[in-house]
């Protein structure tokens, strides 16, 4: 073993070489096995002539003499010449390449650097001076080149001169900190002192060193690539450190951070030198979890196989996995609850790969997950499951290990009660590099490079570049690369950098290039259409790539990936069941590249839907293509118009499966219609028969009726996007005809919930879809935008009226074929548009028939880029148009800015100063207070003369008349209203079709809420509205949805505090508070009047998943718990000052285990009831902060460790205070549920059945729920039935509802009707005989109450109140937004509608008479 004296890579890599009788002269090492020396010096040490032109055959003696090994003697080893530049006439060249016979270990190359602009540059270099064997070094000052090329060095004061020893030492270069070159020449007589060197870019043969891109693009370093990954070594030790202790290791980092590298260059090579295999897996969408898994394993399994054999095994395999999945409960989920439950197959596949793996275990990489969870989450989850499964119970040491790289967003899709436990320990956050590693990874992979090198500054250029770009890295890789295909030599230099654009504009630069050479013009629009499906669109707004399988693509788009594909602009590679798929080389493009961004967000609308149809599309083949699973009224309307103007973007299944739910929805019409001709013929015939025949006639009329009703509920759902207005009036013709079908209450109850602030739906005041909305500051006169969906050109509809229930409305005349700005001025008299070519259209607001004035010349090309900006005067009377032009273009174009004003009685020009307006930074112009005057706002301006902030300057003149205080005006809105007036955010419920928003007015505290429906058509942005108050004084919502002008009412309201950072909220019972935590505090939020009070936590208390808040039934006090506790915490609600900590005590004979918190319920007489981990029942007074009573035992059996944790359920029954409904988790295993009465201190009844549904630690759904009268008890079972029980009489009764995975129960009406909660925020309504009713969704992290009549939501800060009645849900909307059909609606009537109008009395006579 030999070891390095020296620490500096120079000292390892210096060699001296030993002729016949003493040293011939220096050398260094440029790569592992290649010296570099000069020829003379090789030929003094072989005894040959310094000119021999002849190439050396015989070897020398090449010794290392600062490394020694263990005896201390200097590693010698033989080497010969593999590159030969013998010494010339004019003496030049003189340079030579030796191969090493051996590699010496712990001998390092020397890192190469510029050599040619080094004067004034401090040098070393250690040299041979008359043949001595120690060295000698020597030092001084490096000057320019010289007439060979060669540069001068002179030697300083103290240090040895450098003469003939010195012939082929490196020179090291004290300011670069690498070898400048090579020591080829002495100085003599007067020269004596000064030597000369060969630079750098001179001593590297490309035939003996082959040039090696050490930068890997947009691609992941791999394994082979190890040695060129740096900047990651401390992540590379955690990650490496985490897979030795946990059994799971999810990498997130966001996208470029570099986590498929980090694993594949970083972890992988070093996990492999300890002996662990590896499996490494890609989940490409569109493949089911168990057929991935499988596929990857095979291989692992059975690794002597042919490729036939292979899938026939994955194949097998895939089907038992699957087994696991969906066997009994679905084992898989199941898992770990004892170690008995691990499913066979899955234990089977465990022990196999235990016995094949490595002697360090065995390691599945699953990389890029997110792909996988954004495309289809669910089986995105039941990967990660079939994982845990795959890995539990395991330790340290060897075994199965899985680590996978995903993304922040990724973990809300993948966390499930049953993930949730192994996700919380598992997860290892990657941030992006920062400035000192960035600058790691760029120039260690090129000093790993022999004769590479940066140019002095470029390195701190390109770090400082890219410091602010997202995804920085694969960009910082990708311009590295590029650098080096411009290299000049070996340097990789900043003039190549600049004509790349630097690290934001190579991407974008290659990309057009590579696009200009690939796709002729005939192929535009089939480039479009395949990149358009490589990216998926994300909930931020972004895009996610997505990788396609060939068989999605038409031809085209095949034949042109290829070509893209030599490119690198794509990547096509393969599935692990060996599918073909083309993927996008980097996702950076998506964000970068601003050909491809424009086509993803003009698609944006597009591939949402097509998204969401794919999924439908999974579920409906997994369900054996069942009718029920097919898309129907409003979606499916919805993908008839995409498959109209996108057909060529839709594949032959999605095709399909449109036309599959298309010919069902004939059908479906044609068997109502057919009914309905036969219901009238019946009809006919009957009426012709007389009086006989009446009752007969009558049950006619009714069928009639009953079909009418269901295609008018239908025909609601398809038009509400479109017609809000007609989809109201169509929903209570449904009810109406026919309160008895199922349809029609859910048609009711969609459009009560879209329209429950409605207070006037007016149709026909415009044509064809809004684009924009302008408003006078009073709401009373709007400008509505809208674009016709024939080819007709855009339109300007001004509307009045409508606060006074009247709106009456016009069509300007002129109107530009293209969108532009506009604005309407405050007296309603003008409306302005700001064309693209700087002009101004002008029209007078004075009826019918009003032509545009052109004001204003034309500035701008077809190529200028433009942002202009229009104000009126506060009077109306004066009119400014500020233009900012930019002309990308151009090169060397300045930007310009022009400000002009009229006025607006003569519609002439005013004088408007030169120096109002600058070119500064950005500014923006608004008319003062007084007409003469403009505030100019000025931002990003870099100008002393013109510093940022706001003045107030004369029109006329450009004189400063004061500076305007910026003063604080984020008020936090997202939006802001038509008016200018107010702000408002939104929380859209898109499911559903409606958003609830707030309002704000600026300037004050003044708060309010409303809701709207929502035009969710494709296209839809964020909602378009006028806030303005009525003559009434009421506070009104205007805004343009389809082609109905919606009118709503706003609430006072306090402004929702979302409360990010806490636990899902509790409401109180009566719904007007919401209790939560966060790290360090318990809050409760006031949501009907607004305010926070705070209470702290108490000490040692961290905020976890096992912790609950529970008021009690008054709304009085608020207990905290926490599971695995034996202390109950209870606070005032109203100060949360004053706690008071109640100790329990479980009994002396209980282990302290067995008496620690399993789940906590408040009784209606306000007591508070524990259930613990041994089973037993504690009772606690909160009013007296004591526990009463000793301890009752419900359950003596023993409780094992479950896994995930399950904990026992309680529940108080209403109407019996002192009753309660116990499950253990040994009663849920027996299907038992256990009535106590604390009073009496017995149980009173035990309702046996099937398995009850597990209810896990930190999961606070409910699956149990009194009636309110607390006759019926309702239960969840495992087989996802809810069974409605009669306690008293121990049966049960009714139809059992049939509920998804997860839900829960949120409450039971007076009149029987359930509501359960899914895990999306979505409320789903049953009615007493178990039928389902309609679905009401909410905002995510959604808590409820059910009072008297009522469902009371929280969500995220909002509060929301839906009433369950049909008759209320009706009357509501007759009395706010009914009216009689229009003359066209009822033309479309189907026949058996009743012919009066639905809110008539005449329809409350005639439901009264049925």
């Amino acid at each position: 073993m030999t070891a390095i004296r020296g620490e500096a890579p120079l000292e390892s890599g210096l060699v001296r070489i030993r002729g016949a009788d003493e040293i011939a002269g220096a050398g260094f090492l440029v790569a592992a096995d290649i010296i570099c020396t000069c020829a003379h010096v090789v030929a003094d040490a072989l005894g040959l002539p310094r000119d021999t032109a002849t190439v050396p055959s015989e070897a020398v003696q090449v010794e290392f003499p600062l490394v020694r090994d263990a005896d201390g003697a200097a590693p010698a080893v033989r080497a010969r010449v593999v590159s030969w530049q013998p010494v010339l006439e004019d003496d030049s060249g003189d340079m030579a390449l030796l191969r090493l016979d051996e590699p010496v270990p712990n001998a390092r190359p020397v890192p190469l650097v510029d050599g040619t602009s080094v004067w004034g540059h401090s040098f070393r270099a250690y040299g041979f001076p008359g043949g001595g064997d120690h060295g000698v070094w020597a030092t001084g000052t490096l000057r320019s080149v010289q007439g060979v090329g060669w540069v001068q060095m002179d030697t300083g004061p103290g240090s040895p001169r450098v003469t003939n020893g010195y012939s082929g030492a490196a020179v090291w270069d004290d300011v670069q900190g690498g070898v400048v070159g090579l020591a080829v020449a002495a100085g003599r007589g007067e020269l004596a002192g000064t030597a000369f060197l060969v630079p750098s870019d001179a001593l590297v043969d490309e035939d003996v060193l082959r040039p090696t891109c050490p930068f890997r693009g947009l691609e992941v370093f791999e394994e082979e690539d190890a040695e060129f990954f740096h900047g990651r070594d401390d992540d590379t030790g955690r990650l490496a450190a985490s897979i030795a202790g946990r059994s799971l290791t999810v990498v997130v980092g966001p996208s470029g951070s570099g986590k498929s590298s980090l694993i594949r260059a970083g972890l992988l090579p070093r996990l492999r030198a300890d002996g662990m295999s590896v499996t490494v897996l890609r989940p490409v969408p569109g493949a089911p979890p168990e057929t991935l898994l499988a596929h990857a394993l095979v291989p692992v399994l059975e690794s002597g196989i042919g490729e036939v054999d292979r899938l026939s095994k994955a194949g097998e395999l895939a089907r038992l996995l699957e087994s696991a999945v969906e066997g009994p409960a679905g084992a898989v989920a199941q898992a770990g609850a004892d170690s008995g439950r691990t499913p066979q197959a899955v234990a089977a596949l465990r022990a196999s790969l235990e016995e094949r793996a490595g002697q360090g275990g065995h390691l599945i990489v699953v990389d890029q997950l997110e792909e996988y969870v954004g495309a289809e989450p669910s089986a995105a989850r039941t990967l990660l499951r079939l994982l845990i499964a795959l890995t539990e119970n395991q330790g340290d040491g060897c075994g199965v290990r899985v680590v996978a790289t995903a993304r922040q967003a990724s973990l809300d899709a993948l966390l499930t009660s049953e993930t949730s436990g192994s996700l919380s320990d598992a997860v290892l956050f990657l941030a992006p590099l920062d400035a000192e590693h960035l600058y790691r990874a760029v120039v260690s992979p090129v000093a790993a490079v022999p004769g590479l090198w940066l140019e002095p500054g470029l390195a701190e250029r390109i770090v400082e570049d890219a410091a602010d770009e997202p995804g920085r890295m694969p960009l910082v890789q990708f311009t590295l690369t590029r650098l080096w295909e411009r290299r000049e030599r070996f340097m990789l230099t900043h003039a190549a950098y600049d004509e790349l654009g630097g690290v934001a504009g190579t991407l974008v630069g290659y990309a057009d290039d590579a696009y200009s050479a690939h796709v002729p013009a005939a192929e535009k629009a089939v480039a479009r259409r395949l990149f358009v499906q490589l990216a998926r669109p994300d909930e931020g707004g972004g895009y996610t790539r997505r990788a396609v399988p060939v068989t999605q693509l038409d031809p085209a788009a095949v034949a042109l990936a290829r070509r893209l594909a030599r490119a690198k602009l794509v990547v096509i590679g393969r599935t692990a069941e060996g599918a073909e798929i083309v993927d996008l080389a980097h996702e950076a493009l998506t964000r970068l590249w601003p050909r491809l961004r424009e086509w993803l967000d003009d698609s944006r609308n597009f591939r949402v839907w097509q998204e969401q149809l794919r999924t439908d599309l999974a579920r409906w083949e997994a369900k054996g293509k069942e009718t029920g699973a097919l898309q129907r009224g409003r979606t499916l309307a919805e993908g008839e118009h995409w498959l109209k103007r996108r057909p060529e973007d839709v594949t032959a299944d999605e095709r399909a499966y449109i036309e599959a739910g298309r010919r069902y929805a004939k059908r479906t019409i044609r068997r109502l219609l057919v009914g309905v001709a036969a219901l009238m013929a019946l009809l006919s015939v009957a009426v012709t028969l007389g009086v006989k025949a009446w009752n007969t006639s009558q049950d006619l009329e009714d069928q009639l009726r009953t079909l009418a009703s269901r295609a008018l509920a239908e025909e609601s759902g398809s038009r509400q996007a479109k017609e809000p207005g007609t989809a109201v009036q169509l929903a209570l013709a449904a009810w109406h005809a026919d309160r008895t079908q199922p349809q029609a209450r859910e048609a009711l109850l969609t459009q009560y919930v879209r329209a429950q602030y409605a207070r006037g739906l007016h149709t026909g005041l415009w044509r064809g879809r809004v684009q924009d909305l302008d408003a006078t500051a009073d709401g009373r006169t709007l400008a509505v935008f809208s674009k016709p969906e024939n080819e007709d050109p855009y339109e300007v509809s001004i509307v009045t009226g409508v606060l006074d229930g009247t709106p009456r409305h016009y069509t300007l005349k002129g109107v530009p074929e293209t969108q532009s700005r506009a604005a309407i001025s405050p007296d309603g008299r003008h409306y302005a548009v700001a064309m693209p070519d700087g002009t101004v259209w002008l029209w007078r607001l004075d009826g019918p028939g009003s032509e545009p004035i052109r004001l204003g010349e034309r500035f701008t090309s077809g190529r200028d880029r433009v942002s202009a900006g229009l104000d009126f005067s506060a009077d109306g009377s004066r009119m400014l148009r500020f233009l900012d032009i930019h002309s990308p273009g151009d090169k060397g174009a300045k930007p310009r800015v022009f400000l002009d004003a009229w006025d607006l009685g003569s519609v002439k020009p005013l004088p408007v100063a030169d120096t109002v307006v600058s070119t500064a930074g950005d500014q923006s112009v608004s008319f003062g207070e007084d007409v003469g005057t403009v505030e100019v706002t000025t931002s990003m301006s870099e100008e002393a003369r013109t510093p940022n902030g706001t003045v107030l300057r004369d029109l006329r003149t450009g004189r400063v008349l004061r500076k305007i205080p910026s003063g604080d005006t984020a008020d936090g809105w997202l939006y802001s209203d038509a008016t200018g007036a107010y702000g408002f955010d939104t929380q859209e419920i898109a499911d559903f079709g409606y958003a609830d928003l707030t309002l704000g007015r600026r300037g004050t505290d003044d708060t309010y809420v409303t809701r709207l429906p929502l035009d969710d058509e494709p296209g839809y942005d964020e909602p378009k509205l006028a806030v303005a108050r009525n003559r009434q004084g009421e506070l009104m919502v205007l805004s343009p949805v389809g082609n109905t002008l919606v009118v709503a009412h706003a609430s006072a309201a306090p402004r929702p505090d979302p409360g990010r950072e806490v636990t899902k909220g509790v409401l109180s019972p009566d719904g007007r508070r919401v209790a939560r935590l966060s790290d360090r505090e318990v809050q409760v939020v006031d949501l009907v009047h607004g305010g926070t009070t705070v209470g702290e936590l108490p000490a040692g208390f961290v905020r976890g998943g096992d912790q609950y808040l529970v008021w009690t039934p008054e709304g009085k006090h608020l207990v905290l718990s926490a599971e695995h506790r034996a202390h109950l915490y209870v606070y005032d609600a109203d100060a949360l000052s004053d706690r008071v900590d109640v100790p329990l005590d479980a009994g002396r004979e209980t282990a302290a285990e067995e008496g620690l918190i399993s789940s906590v319920v408040a009784l209606s007489d306000g007591d508070v009831v524990v259930l613990t981990r041994g089973g037993s029942l504690l009772q606690v007074d909160p009013e007296r902060g004591v526990q009463t009573g000793g301890p009752l035992t419900v359950d003596r059996s023993p409780r094992g460790q479950t896994f995930p944790l399950v904990r026992s359920q309680i529940l108080g029954r209403p109407g019996h205070p002192h009753q309660v409904a116990v499950v253990t988790p040994d009663d849920r295993d027996r299907g038992r549920i256990q009535i106590w009465d604390l009073g009496a201190r017995s149980r009173t009844q035990v309702l046996k059945a099937d398995e009850i549904n597990w209810a896990f630690e930190g999961d606070d759904s409910d699956n149990l729920a009194f009636s309110p009268d607390g006759r019926h008890l309702l239960v969840t079972y495992n087989d996802g039935r809810l069974h409605r029980w009669d306690v008293e009489k121990r049966t049960v009764v009714a139809t059992p509802i049939v509920m998804e995975g997860g839900d829960g129960v949120a409450g039971v009406t007076d009149s029987g009707m359930v509501i359960t909660a899914e895990s999306d925020g979505t409320y789903e309504l049953w009615d007493a005989d178990g039928i389902r009713v309609a679905a009401i969704p909410t905002g995510s992290y959604a808590t409820a109450v059910v009072r008297d009549t009522r469902l009371i939501v929280g969500s995220e800060g909002w509060r929301t109140a839906f009433d369950l009645r049909p008759d209320t849900w009706f009357s509501h909307l007759c009395e706010n937004v009914g009216r009689a059909f229009t003359e066209e609606e009822r033309k479309h009537l189907p026949p058996g509608t009743p012919p009066e109008p639905p809110c008539s009395r005449d329809a409350d006579v005639v439901q009264g008479a049925r």
